[in-house]
């Protein structure tokens, strides 16, 4: 991120990857810290363009409020696939 403010302004975050049609599609669920100042378009924004500058990938994202994504006693499920069938011949 490009500042401390930018870490601190989400607490917990999700990969989803789905196909709809032919491409893989990748969300990012993230959660807004309590006590966050700025809106979720301002934050939407700020993490769609960084994690498309470090990784070359475009990325849907959601904001969520916080303590919205589920927890788990021991590890935390971070990444979540929800492809159906890959191409069939």
């Amino acid at each position: 991120m490009r500042n401390e403010d930018d870490a601190a302004s989400f607490k917990a975050c999700r990969l989803v990857v789905d196909r709809p049609i032919h491409l893989d599609r990748l969300t990012v669920e993230a959660e807004r810290v309590h006590g966050f100042n700025g809106t979720d378009a301002e934050l939407q924004k700020r993490l769609k363009d960084h994690i498309k500058a470090v990784t070359g990938v475009g990325a849907q994202i959601s904001i969520l409020e916080p303590d919205t994504l589920p927890r788990a006693t021991h590890k935390a499920k971070r990444v979540e696939v929800k492809r159906g069938q890959v191409w069939m011949a």
